[in-house]
């Protein structure tokens, strides 16, 4: 039986980045009713995640950031993890001489160093306001402990800048395309799948017991842990060969395991 239903958001349960469907969010508000625990993985801020369970009236554990934070229904951290200064200077130096617009994540909130109309435009696809902080460059390891670094541009820049900071930064971070637009950058050994496994431990449930549902390149870790595994028709044939289910909508996921006497 499924004792824990892992959705991702951008792609898989919020439609154009924004909203979640009314088929979905009463299937997802059925669960939580009938005992089984939700989660939410995400590349997005855990701010971000506690708002869309309240707007969608549930409760749930939260795997923000892809991983690098895990807080659990109770509120309480499994895992908190940042850049050390020195790496994260070296990474923010680095991002700056790139094509890119770039953003810069800490626990509490998403930065931007210089006001563009970019940053403008995209503020309407996040729950809560990005944060102006000119100074965070002066700031790391001490105002600032940074836990994501986030780049944006077409997929064609982005693929060469991500493969250039891999190598220059080669086992000291990981990076994910998160969206076609997108790269994330967080700390090394930090994935939804190693997030989810320290939230399984801690709640004494097996992979087995574990559905999960996503659509892109940073889904791929977390849709090989349990063979209750969803992908989203839209995802790149790349993400796809990792899951063992394709849906156009969560609400059609969570009908194959109540078919399946899974639930």
């Amino acid at each position: 039986m499924i004792k824990l239903f892992v959705t991702d958001l951008d792609g898989t349960l919020l439609k154009d980045n924004t909203y979640v469907t009314e088929q979905d969010r009463l299937a997802i508000q059925t669960l939580f009713k009938q005992g089984t625990d939700i989660a939410v993985a995400s590349g997005r801020s855990d701010q971000e995640i506690v708002q869309l369970f309240k707007d969608i009236e549930i409760d749930g554990h939260r795997v923000s950031q892809n991983g690098t934070f895990v807080v659990d229904v109770n509120h309480q951290f499994v895992v908190k993890q940042h850049f050390e200064a020195k790496l994260s200077q070296a990474l923010l130096d680095q991002v700056k001489t790139y094509p890119v617009h770039y953003f810069i994540s800490t626990a509490d909130h998403i930065h931007y160093d210089h006001e563009t109309d970019f940053v403008r435009d995209v503020q309407k696809l996040f729950k809560f306001p990005l944060k102006h902080s000119p100074t965070i460059a002066e700031g790391i390891g001490s105002s600032y402990h940074i836990s994501k670094f986030m780049l944006l541009a077409e997929r064609e820049t982005l693929l060469p800048i991500q493969e250039e900071i891999n190598q220059t930064f080669a086992g000291q971070i990981e990076s994910f395309l998160s969206h076609t637009r997108c790269v994330d950058i967080v700390p090394v050994g930090v994935n939804k799948r190693n997030g989810l496994i320290k939230l399984i431990k801690k709640l004494n449930i097996k992979p087995e017991e574990v559905a999960v549902i996503g659509d892109a390149h940073n889904d791929i870790d977390m849709l090989s842990m349990t063979p209750h595994s969803y992908v989203m028709a839209s995802a790149d044939d790349a993400v796809k060969k990792h899951a063992h289910h394709e849906v156009e909508h969560v609400h059609q996921a969570i009908k194959d395991l109540r078919e399946r006497k899974l639930l």
